[in-house]
């Protein structure tokens, strides 16, 4: 099993590495998230994941904000509460380029960086 590390901020901030916690997952669990998220991973996600992680080093989604009330999100928060709101996108830039048009709200949504 590959596991992978997730790190997670809500904090307005451009250097979540500064504000996130890193936090393992599994192979399957990411795979399903960026799936139909019905708790299995089918062979489908898991070559969709596996493919993406031998072009690119780093994944960035937009997340489901795991920090309630303004405090620091933990790790048993990130494995409880992480979900992917979005596409996955290469880099921090094409993340931006992707949604500039679009206001956020970092209290309601997150920035994950997932990393192989």
């Amino acid at each position: 099993m590959v596991l992978f590390s997730l790190l997670a901020g809500c904090e307005n901030s451009t250097a979540p590495e500064t504000e996130g916690v890193q936090v393992p997952v599994s192979t399957d669990y990411l795979a399903d998230q960026l799936g139909d998220k019905n708790g299995t991973a089918s062979q489908e996600e898991i070559n969709f994941l596996t493919d993406y992680f031998q072009s690119n080093s780093e994944m960035w989604v937009i997340t489901n904000c795991m920090a309630r009330s303004g405090n620091s999100v933990h790790a048993d928060s990130v494995k409880k509460l992480f979900t992917v709101q979005s596409e996955p996108y290469e880099s921090e830039k094409s993340l931006r380029e992707k949604n500039k048009n679009l206001s956020i709200k970092t209290q309601w949504i997150g920035i994950t960086v997932i990393t192989g």
